[in-house]
């Protein structure tokens, strides 16, 4: 069951109206919808008034004339450990009379984007929509019926990382696509951390996209491990490198340990990429090309210590695009 802790609302607008606030609701037209990064600043935090009326409220911006949507966003957890996969489910539901066509971009993901605000009304995440690399990635379009709703899971980190504080948190979840223009908000606890839940969640990843689950729950399990940035992930990104026989799934862990830059992380792209016995010239490419990477933008002389195998003998030759 859900959590029921994601506060929405519902928009009725018309292209051509102004952006204007009447009986508690916002109308915007799409071309007028505000843009995230100019609401506020982390100089010039926002009220918390403000803020709270900006989660309370979904506004929507249709170029359909007298539609009728709602878009909510909740997380699935109560509370998050630091740096721990955050899931949300957005949910659009269409209360007019037609069918709804939403453009939802690459991977069903593509046109939605995140802000993070702390307490006090601080902006601490303000994200891009996200350009996909192609590939296996393909546009996506959802139908809502009249009358329906359309859930989507989301793993908020691939946009926002959670390795936050302690503390609660308000997330404005937004969407723009060709026809359609939304924001909703939700509030996100993080919790104090328990290292052996947390080490065991990964592992629990780990085990799902290196088993033999269904397709469609290891590539979800596989963005929920790779996204995050906490340096508990290391043992279990590993394990997906080594294991896993999905080329995409392990460059998506290797990406995922050039991002979290600790000397384990270092060590287990170092190990790959001097290790024989990798069948795959990509991977050992792309363990190599990290490894240089990070060498040339840390600064810790211990991590820059443990790259110094791989940089002493191996010339970068950048990350493939192509997957073997």
């Amino acid at each position: 069951m859900l959590r029921s802790g994601g506060l929405g609302g519902r928009a009725r607008v018309r292209a051509d109206e102004a952006p204007r606030a009447r009986g508690g609701r916002v109308y915007c037209s799409r071309n007028s919808y505000p843009v995230p990064g100019k609401l506020g600043s982390p100089k010039s935090p926002l009220s918390v008034s403000v803020l709270s009326a900006m989660v309370a409220t979904c506004s929507v911006g249709l170029s359909e004339t007298d539609s009728d949507v709602k878009f909510s966003a909740s997380p699935r957890k109560s509370a998050i450990f630091p740096g721990e996969p955050c899931v949300l489910d957005v949910v659009l539901v269409n209360d007019g009379t037609s069918d709804l066509e939403i453009h939802l971009g690459y991977d069903g993901i593509g046109a939605f984007w995140f802000e993070i605000f702390d307490a006090a009304g601080k902006r601490i995440c303000s994200s891009s929509p996200m350009v996909m690399e192609g590939g296996i990635s393909r546009p996506s379009r959802a139908l809502v019926r009249a009358g329906e709703k359309e859930h989507r899971l989301l793993v908020l980190n691939q946009w926002c990382s959670t390795l936050l504080s302690p503390g609660k948190y308000d997330v404005i979840c937004y969407l723009r696509t060709s026809n359609l223009a939304a924001r909703a908000g939700c509030r996100i606890v993080v919790d104090e951390e328990n290292a052996e839940e947390h080490t065991k969640l990964f592992s629990d990843l780990a085990a799902t996209i290196t088993g033999r689950k269904p397709f469609g729950e290891q590539c979800f399990a596989s963005r929920m491990l790779s996204s995050s940035r906490s340096p508990r992930a290391v043992v279990a990104l590993a394990q997906v490198v080594r294991r896993s026989r999905a080329p995409q799934f392990r460059k998506d862990a290797l990406m995922a340990l050039g991002r979290i830059r600790t000397l384990e992380a270092v060590q287990v792209l170092c190990s790959i990429a001097l290790k024989e016995g990798e069948k795959s010239a990509n991977v050992r490419r792309t363990a190599t090309a990290l490894v240089h990477e990070i060498f040339e933008t840390v600064n810790d002389p211990v991590v820059r210590e443990a790259c110094e195998p791989v940089t002493s003998t191996t010339v970068s030759e950048g990350i493939p695009a192509q997957r073997d």
